[in-house]
Parts: C-alpha cells; structure tokens; sequence
C-alpha cells in the first residue's frame, strides 16, 4: 500500500494519515521514503517523533530508506 502525501500536508506523510492507511488495510509496518524528493520537503522532527511513537505503540514496525538521517529521535 502506498501512502500519498498531498499538497495540503506540504507533501509529508502525517501520524493521521499512517493510521487511516492501517485502518483501511492492515500494516505490519512502514517503510518511509522520499524517491526523488521534487518538491524539496522535509518531515519535521516531530512529525517523524509521531509516526514512531504511533507506529510503536501499535507493536509496528518502521523502516528507514538508506541515507534519510533523524538526529535526537
């Protein structure tokens, strides 16, 4: 299942959105990325921090695209 960020979110995947995405479909986990990244946004720390704890808290497991960096995480 593929999670599409929107204009409206500054193209960022949101903790709302993960867990509508596993309402809709079971996850076991999440794999974040940004391929090509043409529209130069970035996931701030916390919404990042958000994602985690959720997906955590759920007993989910996160994965990481090789290179994407998240100091004091």
């Amino acid at each position: 299942m593929t999670i599409e960020a929107p204009e409206e979110t500054r193209f960022v995947v949101t903790a709302a959105m993960v867990e509508a995405a596993h309402d809709e479909k079971k996850l076991d986990g999440l794999l974040l990325m940004s391929p090509a990244n043409p529209t130069g946004a970035m996931m701030s720390g916390e919404a990042l921090r958000d994602i985690l704890r959720d997906m955590r808290a759920a007993g989910r497991r996160v994965y990481f695209r090789r290179g994407l960096s998240w100091p004091d995480l």
